[in-house]
């Protein structure tokens, strides 16, 4: 029982500060506008995320798998992505900026997932228990949020000191993991070509590309959008809470729905709620309707994620577990790169409310796109 305590409570202080990290995080596009970047290079600045993602991701995932304790490649990874995230603080210019943040974020937004396959991986945690571990995570993205837009109209010090702050507490956090892994040595076919043999994982995958490069304009250029909108960071915080906060009933629920619903009309509803939120976000983004569009984004990135890692859960051997993980957030942060970047030429010729109808575009095409995938599925049955 003590044992199990111990691994619950690191399993919420990971997540809380995990995603609360995240959180800090997107508030740097203040920062990079504060120092005179242009809207092109705060886009790319923001990008160093999913980049870091896509190339550090997988490879910290597969030395996660082959180590003896990744509780203690976790503990690393937190203390060197909160050193990286002072030196960011001192403005060396684009290009050093670019690799400080890159280096940053292949820390952060590696040990997440790495976490996350640990605790889906270990018989005291699992399946069961993970979508209430997961809510932490939405608690700590929520409540971190709101004290950044307060503590940044004090001082974008502060901003470096709680980002810095969350990655100690994760790494600290990340060191009492549970470090459930197989020691069965197996000759293993390609996890990739394993993952993409499951047609759920293969539709989600595409879906997930898709609507994540939405997501990549939003969380590079949101809070720009938001602040002049509202002129008043505090505002950007309460948006922020309430969008988090939409999560919460979406993680309760999930593994209901999961059973009680097929995972294409889960796929449907998804991309809907993307659709919709992008649109109503282009036209109607002012005063309490802001409010109203933000409860959208529990039908976005959550449900899209969390389905997925459950499957990949189900269907990966636990040798693979960590890097098919780390794989998957390489392929939502590979859409997310693109968005960021395509996003910043976008805005930098036209407006922010140019790039959410973009968004929209893009959300209705990969919805369009999965259902075809589906359809494909069940001729493919129909054939066999």
């Amino acid at each position: 029982m003590k044992g199990f305590r111990k691994n619950l409570m690191s399993s919420w202080f990971f997540e809380f500060f995990g995603y609360g990290s995240i959180a800090v995080a997107s508030y740097l596009a203040l920062y990079f506008e504060r120092v005179g970047y242009t809207r092109f290079e705060i886009g790319v600045l923001m990008a160093s995320s999913p980049l870091a993602v896509i190339l550090s991701a997988p490879l910290l995932g597969r030395l996660a798998d082959f180590v003896s304790s990744r509780s203690n490649l976790l503990f690393l990874m937190g203390i060197l992505a909160a050193g990286f995230s002072w030196m960011l603080c001192a403005n060396f210019g684009f290009t050093l900026d670019f690799l400080i943040a890159f280096a940053m974020f292949s820390f952060i937004m590696s040990s997440i997932p790495i976490g996350e396959s640990a605790m889906l991986s270990s018989p005291l945690i699992g399946e069961h228990r993970f979508n209430k571990v997961r809510l932490m995570g939405t608690v700590g993205f929520a409540m971190i949020s709101l004290l950044t837009g307060y503590l940044v109209t004090h001082g974008f010090i502060l901003l470096f000191f709680l980002l810095s702050l969350n990655a100690v507490v994760m790494a600290l956090a990340g060191w009492r993991l549970p470090n459930a892994r197989s020691e069965k040595i197996v000759v293993e076919e390609s996890f990739i070509r394993t993952m993409l043999k499951n047609w759920n994982l293969r539709s989600f995958f595409v879906l997930s590309f898709f609507q994540m490069m939405t997501m990549g304009y939003h969380f590079s250029f949101f809070p720009i959008y938001a602040n002049h909108v509202f002129h008043d960071e505090r505002v950007l915080g309460y948006l922020i809470l309430i969008q988090t906060l939409a999560e919460i009933p979406v993680l309760l629920t999930l593994p209901l729905l999961r059973r009680r619903f097929p995972m294409r009309v889960l796929g449907i509803m998804i991309s809907l709620g993307f659709s919709t939120r992008w649109f109503l976000t282009s036209f109607f983004f002012q005063g309490i309707a802001a409010f109203f569009i933000q409860l959208l984004h529990g039908l976005g990135v959550v449900p899209l994620a969390f389905l997925s890692m459950m499957e990949i859960n189900r269907t990966i051997p636990v040798q693979m577990a960590s890097r098919s993980q780390t794989f998957y957030w390489s392929v939502l942060n590979s859409g997310q790169i693109i968005g960021s970047v395509v996003g910043g030429a976008v805005v930098q010729n036209t407006s922010l409310r140019t790039g959410y109808l973009l968004a929209t575009l893009i959300s209705t095409s990969a919805l369009i796109m999965f259902i075809g995938l589906c359809r494909g599925k069940d001729k493919e049955k129909r054939v066999n």
